[in-house]
């Protein structure tokens, strides 16, 4: 444990050595005595970009991590997202947003503060020995690596690392059914389903309450199409239509079978969500991975995802309880307001992809072509263990999830049919009648007068014979 704790301290070390003798362009002090300082952030792809002065800072950090080492190819910016994860994740580090500008075209910079704040006199870096475990700021950043992190580590520590990295929530407490790492997030004010309600003593699907049925109360519920990546790799696709709900888990449903026969009704539901779910097992990761180190991780996020997360329908609405203990984050892409992913707050039903009042209102504007519309999406995103954001896509997490909800994807596609053939037929100019009325002997005759000057080779536009008056 003492060993873990001085490689959190490293990435501190480093930047305080470096501010302090002031040798990294860019990187520099702000207010030393509050642990304030300032880091160039200019983009890699825009002109003037110097990778010797501005993203110096981030080779370094790779070079001591042994990430980089010289005769390897240079690539900044995968050191910059190594970087901006262990700074974001590290609690020793505060990024202070609303003093930084990162997407400044002329003079991007980010600022952080160190918490608590450096000691006085300013202290040189500490030479400390290369550490046989990889420090958890790195730890996902690069999961080509042939060695585990986690090969000298007993389980407490491991879970030690994934809470740092914010990746499983503690265990609750006895008197809490919530992990303590919880963040707040908003709750749509319409009433989610409720487990208990929409089952019926007798198993089968019970009515809706009436306040929750809303303006569509015929609506198919329950047709979702769930995609899992492990890692940008395809692991599992399948469709479902089921009114009581979907599970998404790994685990053993044998020894879930076993906890339901001795468990009662209400202490299963709390378990392992509603009796008559359909439950969708994510696969065995074995099989999919890259390196040893993607294994054990991965490995890590399933054992803890054992509870899962719950799927309920209302309305064409979807919402979510997370039961399980790693964290989950999510993201309705048709949310204007909603530009990254938020966690799950564990056992507390989230509307997660508003079919309603976010999706309707979105396809109705697109089917207008009105100016400024946007396609809507029929899903919604979440991942195991891990946010996503530009830097971080969210196809290379580790395991990525994507719930299409079925009556929404059937609508845009008939509405971008349409659109397609006002765009390329004659619908654009509709003709609802034939336009043409059967030809006569006079038409007929002026027919046959165009054959005999073609054959005559006259052209058409020709001058006019003298004495012929058009006008």
């Amino acid at each position: 444990m003492a060993q873990c704790a001085e490689d959190r301290k490293r990435l501190r070390n480093f930047y305080i050595g470096h501010l302090d003798a002031g040798d990294v362009p860019g990187v520099t002090w702000i207010d030393r005595s509050t642990g304030l300082f300032r880091i160039v952030w200019r983009h890699a792809g825009r002109d003037g970009f110097d990778p010797e002065r501005d993203g110096l800072i981030f080779k370094l950090w790779a070079q001591q991590t042994g990430r980089w080492k010289e005769g390897d190819p240079e690539d900044t910016t995968a050191w910059k997202t190594r970087m901006r994860n262990a700074l974001r994740r590290l609690a020793d580090f505060q990024e202070e947003q609303d003093l930084g500008k990162p997407d400044d075209p002329h003079e991007a910079f980010r600022v952080y503060r160190l918490v608590p704040p450096p000691s006085n006199p300013p202290q040189q870096p500490e030479s400390i020995p290369e550490p046989s475990i990889l420090p958890p700021d790195v730890m996902m950043s690069d999961l080509k690596d042939s060695e585990s992190a986690m090969n000298c580590l007993a389980p407490d520590e491991v879970l030690e690392y994934f809470h740092e990295l914010d990746m499983v929530s503690p265990a609750p407490s006895e008197d809490s059914a919530q992990g303590a790492c919880a963040q707040p997030q908003p709750i749509a004010a319409n009433v989610a389903p409720q487990q208990n309600v929409n089952q019926a003593t007798d198993g089968a699907t019970a009515t809706l309450p009436e306040q929750t049925q809303g303006p569509f109360p015929n609506i198919p519920d329950g047709d979702v199409k769930i995609s899992v990546q492990y890692r940008g790799r395809q692991v599992l696709e399948e469709s479902h239509s089921n009114p009581s709900g979907v599970r998404i888990y790994h685990g053993s449903p044998i020894k879930e079978f076993v906890a339901t026969q001795m468990i009662p009704g209400d202490g299963r539901q709390k378990l392992y969500g509603p009796e008559n779910a359909t439950h969708v097992l994510l696969p065995p990761c074995e099989p999919h991975m890259h390196s040893p180190k993607q294994l054990d991780i991965t490995r890590e996020l399933l054992k803890h995802a054992e509870r899962g997360v719950v799927l309920l329908f209302s309305n064409g609405d979807v919402w979510a309880t997370r039961l399980c203990q790693t964290k989950v984050f999510w993201l309705d892409p048709n949310k204007p307001d909603m530009s990254l992913p938020l966690k799950l707050v564990r056992d507390h039903p989230t509307k997660v992809f508003d079919f309603v009042q976010g999706f309707l209102p979105l396809l109705q504007n697109y089917a207008r072509n009105v100016e400024g519309s946007k396609k809507p999406r029929p899903y919604f995103k979440m991942c195991f263990g891990q946010s996503w954001g530009a830097e971080d896509p969210f196809e290379s997490n580790l395991i990525a999830v994507t719930v299409q909800q079925l009556t929404a994807e059937a609508q845009l596609n008939l509405v971008s049919q349409y659109r397609q053939q006002d765009n390329t037929s004659s619908q654009s100019f509709p003709l609802r009648d034939d336009p043409l009325s059967r030809s006569n002997p006079e038409d007929q005759i002026i027919k046959q007068l165009g054959q005999l000057i073609n054959s005559l080779s006259i052209q058409q536009d020709s001058p006019s014979p003298p004495n012929f008056h058009t006008g």
